[in-house]
């Protein structure tokens, strides 16, 4: 396939990646692995800033067992490049937890996502976390 047969992206193709960005949060939120891996691509990858994790049963894991208290991720000001195969994704990100004394966030930052459409739709092949010091 040359780059002619490849088409923009569309108007449905951005909301299918910006859907995407939130099913992520949701299923991270929830403790719902299968969830969780079902954003990625079957060798996708998450990178943090001390770790890297490859693999769909490794994201499982990590998803239904990282130590953490109930709280809720925000992915914000989403900007989308790409054409209609291969996309680059840019967005903010906050996770507020509730505690006795209210709202408090726990983390700002951004991520800098590689996404592919596939025959399943769109999903992330490379996630890369950010966070903001």
């Amino acid at each position: 396939m040359t780059h002619a047969d490849v088409s923009e992206l569309t108007l449905v193709d951005r909301i299918e990646i910006t859907e995407l960005l939130s099913r992520y949060s949701w299923a991270f939120d929830s403790r719902d692995g299968d969830a969780y891996v079902g954003v990625f691509t079957d060798d996708g990858e998450l990178q943090g800033p001390t770790t890297t994790i490859s693999g769909k049963e490794s994201l499982r894991s990590w998803a239904n067992d990282y130590p953490r208290e109930p709280s809720k991720h925000f992915n914000t000001n989403v900007v989308i490049d790409g054409d209609g195969l291969v996309a680059h994704v840019s967005s903010y990100l906050v996770v507020i937890r509730l505690e006795e004394s209210g709202l408090r966030p726990i983390l700002m930052g951004s991520y800098e996502d590689v996404v592919h459409k596939t025959p399943n739709g769109w999903r992330i092949n490379h996630r890369k976390l950010i966070i903001d010091r």
